[in-house]
């Protein structure tokens, strides 16, 4: 709110300003008088009016995440004809302890 009453603010000072040196027909910085007296403070109201409205630019990295390596242990000794075998599971893209048949 206090950003978009400044900003009306100076709008208005702007205008203002140029409006009472826009018609004397001096050495002013418009020459002619005529309609043309807005055009600069129309542009810089333009410019101040985008540069509060729009939104920052905020500037993020991914955050770092570091899984430690689990350790699989064996839960014990295989019944006979089986032994311990770690085969990757393709849902979770990690390794299981399975058993498997054979020697």
């Amino acid at each position: 709110m206090k950003k978009s009453l400044a900003v009306l603010f100076l709008l208005v000072a702007s205008t203002t300003v140029a409006a009472a040196q826009g018609h004397h027909h001096g050495g002013g910085f418009y020459r002619g008088g005529g309609y043309g007296w807005w055009v600069a403070p129309a542009v810089i109201g333009g410019v101040i009016a985008y540069s509060v409205t729009r939104p920052p630019v905020i500037i993020t990295s991914p955050p770092v995440v570091y899984v430690q390596p689990q350790t699989v242990i064996a839960p014990g000794p295989p019944p006979i004809g089986y032994h311990w075998e770690q085969i990757l599971d393709g849902s979770c893209n990690c390794y299981r302890l399975v058993l498997a048949p054979g020697a």
